[in-house]
């Protein structure tokens, strides 16, 4: 769960912003968020989400195969959505910074088992990364939830911030 963060020559400024209603294909816009990672952008996998577009997190790769076909009761690392680094050098815990999202436990796919968890990470300093969220499955519904995650320590405002999120 503690792997280094992946590079790039891009660097993003606040504020961060991504609906996905204006994704033009199926994969997250590459001006927000690190290529791949087999999460995809649709409008047919809920009924009620606040956007048009979802990131769909559905424990396929981006050919649409699982990522195991091993034990399929041993939680393993799949659908993971990274946003590029952003420059989070000139704001500090006292600006009141939250990452703010929704998600949906269900909708029209196959609903999450008890094994399965959405987690949240945010990218230390020191190129650690810190799960900050989790939500475990089992529950179901065709809700979205609102969450706020409150960027509270020093150590995640640095230039090469990133949040991701990862389903197992």
């Amino acid at each position: 769960e503690q792997t280094h963060a992946r590079t790039t020559a891009i660097t993003l400024t606040l504020p961060f912003f991504d609906d996905f209603s204006t994704n033009k294909g199926r994969l997250p816009d590459k001006d927000r968020w690190m290529p791949s990672g087999g999460v995809l952008i649709s409008n047919t996998h809920s009924t009620t989400q606040p956007t048009v577009n979802t990131a769909v997190f559905d424990g396929l790769n981006a050919n649409g195969v699982p990522y195991s076909y091993e034990n399929i009761q041993i939680p393993v690392g799949a659908d993971t959505l990274t946003s590029l680094p952003i420059d989070l050098s000139k704001v500090a815990p006292a600006d009141s910074l939250y990452l703010s999202f929704y998600y949906q436990a269900g909708g029209l796919i196959e609903q999450p088992d008890e094994s399965d968890t959405l987690v949240c990470q945010f990218l230390q300093s020191n190129g650690q990364w810190k799960s900050v969220w989790r939500q475990i499955g089992g529950v179901t519904s065709t809700d979205f939830t609102q969450i706020l995650v409150g960027l509270k320590e020093r150590t995640y405002f640095h230039v090469g911030f990133q949040f991701r999120f990862i389903s197992y």
